[in-house]
């Protein structure tokens, strides 16, 4: 399917315009489109092609370190070279949870899947997850043949089963592959319901003595929160002729989105505004609307906005994130996803930073919820 040209575009730019659901850029050290010096900058653009779009974006460092946190339910495609994995991680975050599952579907070549409890499990030691050298095992292997499905499943009472903890998961490959990972809690898949949501609600407990976090712009920053209560924030709205964005990406379980420009902190009974979607929420604050910044105007001084995230039902954990204005730039940071929208044809942009070290490639991948979303990158200086 044909792009129309885009002026902006150079011969340095990296682009991904496929039409499947999936976009996947991979740039390389000492590649031609690698920052010649560093630190550097990967500048990314996404762009709903046509119609508006939603989508999840993720940078990740294969063969390095850093874990991509796992969603319940919410499946994450990726690609490797042979020899290199991939980290993941997941939380059940809640008691009574019922079977904890990991489906590594692969969708070209033969990958591996290895699950531990173990902060400190490492690439090396996956040799001995299918047969523990000492003693009972600290992880457990699915090796399954080239196209056959990988699937670990703990059950309540199995050694290897906890819902306080956190699992590592580690995808490898032998050879070039491209798959899907997914987390899921409840029931074994095909023996009935996933832990899912009903109707919203909120949260419960005191607030007026709880701790409020400050927030930077466009720096994403992880939180958690347990059942029925809030966390709380506050970042910074020097300018009042710019509209902003608050995005709430789901790691595990359901979290609400609150905030305010006159409460500190906001619940579901005193949020001017509210989202309380099932997984991902997301506020657009109109700087033309008479409650931002409490009605103050172009050239008075700024305010806070304050936002709550309440935990529906069970204990959550997520990524938060504020962006001013329709071109500011989100900090993406390795292994952590970003979910987004977008109206047709709009843009929204992100920033990569590459501080040297052993990084010796970066997988950018875009995951279409619905339309046709298109990746760019651009390396520049920081």
């Amino acid at each position: 399917q044909a792009r129309p040209g885009i002026g902006s575009l150079s011969d340095d730019t990296y682009m991904s315009q496929s039409t499947e659901a999936v976009d996947i850029i991979r740039i390389e050290a000492g590649g031609e489109d690698w920052p010649t010096s560093l630190p550097a900058k990967l500048h990314v653009g996404v762009q709903a092609y046509g119609a508006a779009a939603e989508f999840t974006l993720l940078g990740a460092e294969p063969g390095g370190t850093a874990a991509t946190v796992l969603s319940a339910g919410q499946p994450l495609v990726a690609e490797l070279r042979g020899g290199d994995w991939l980290w993941y991680s997941f939380t059940p975050a809640a008691e009574g949870v019922g079977a904890i599952t990991f489906t590594l579907t692969p969708l070209s070549g033969d990958p591996d899947l290895y699950v531990s409890q173990e902060p400190t499990f490492s690439a090396s030691e996956r040799w001995t997850c299918a047969e523990p050298l000492f003693g009972a095992p600290t992880c457990a292997a699915s090796l399954e043949a080239a196209g056959a499905t990988d699937q670990v499943v703990f059950l309540p009472g199995d050694q290897l089963y906890c819902t306080a903890c956190t699992y590592r998961v580690l995808v490898a490959a032998a050879t070039y592959t491209s798959f899907s990972i997914l987390a899921q809690v409840g029931s074994v898949p095909g023996g009935g319901s996933v832990l899912g949501g009903g109707g919203k609600g909120g949260g419960g407990g005191g607030t007026d003595d709880a701790p409020v976090t400050a927030l930077l712009p466009n720096i994403p920053t992880r939180g958690s929160v347990s059942a029925n209560e809030y966390s709380f924030y506050r970042v910074p709205v020097s300018s009042t002729n710019r509209s902003l964005t608050v995005r709430l990406t789901s790691l595990s379980g359901d979290p609400d989105l609150y905030a305010s420009f006159s409460e500190l902190r906001p619940t579901e009974h005193t949020a001017e505004f509210h989202s309380g979607e099932l997984g991902d929420d997301a506020l657009f604050l109109s700087h033309y609307d008479p409650r931002f910044c409490n009605g103050t105007r172009e050239g008075d001084a700024g305010c806070s906005l304050h936002l709550g995230v309440g935990g529906y039902m069970v204990n959550a954990s997520y990524s938060l994130a504020v962006s001013f204005g329709e071109e500011s730039k989100l900090s993406l940071i390795s292994g952590q996803p970003q979910e987004g929208s977008l109206e047709a044809h709009a843009w929204q942009y992100y920033t990569i930073a590459l501080g040297g070290g052993d990084v010796d490639q970066i997988v950018v991948s875009l995951e279409a919820s619905y339309g046709d979303p298109d990746v760019y990158i651009k390396a520049c200086p920081p």
